[in-house]
């Protein structure tokens, strides 16, 4: 199996959170929690609970180091291989720093998948990518941005 491209890049940009993100993140969980008691949900309510609980703990999290590849098989990520026959086609954003690498996928619960590409050229990843598939505009979805925005 024969690699055209490696590069290793943290998986996203860590923000630090000051102790005011969690104070605030802390009284909206609660006041979600309070409003959800008192409407009688109480299943939502723990749900809120447990999502700001794991929220903060994400957020104290330092992002990994990843691997990225792109092999004649597929693309891999870390352990992760997208093999060409399940992905539809790929765009290379240029717009924000780093670069990205948008694939499109045909899986139902993963349809983007975002790459950043650190210090690799955008050219040479189009160049390989357009031997086993299609370039074809795609843009972040409005979830991928939300979760950017929030840091994540």
């Amino acid at each position: 199996m024969q690699t055209h491209l490696t590069w290793e890049t943290y998986e996203y940009e860590h923000k630090a959170r000051s102790s005011d993100w969690f104070w605030g993140l802390g009284i909206i969980a609660i006041a979600g929690v309070i409003l959800a008691t008192f409407l009688g949900n109480f299943l939502f309510g723990l749900v809120i609970g447990i999502g700001a609980v794991a929220l903060g703990l994400h957020a104290l999290r330092h992002p990994k180091i990843i691997q990225y590849e792109i092999q004649e098989r597929g693309v891999r990520i870390d352990d992760t291989l997208f093999p060409y026959r399940t992905l539809e086609s790929f765009w290379v954003d240029e717009r924000v720093l780093p670069n990205r690498l948008l694939l499109k996928s045909q899986k139902m619960f993963m349809p983007h998948i975002i790459v950043p590409l650190a210090d690799v050229s955008a050219d040479d990843v189009r160049d390989i990518l357009l031997d086993y598939l299609d370039e074809e505009e795609v843009h972040e979805t409005f979830s991928d941005r939300i979760v950017e925005l929030a840091g994540f």
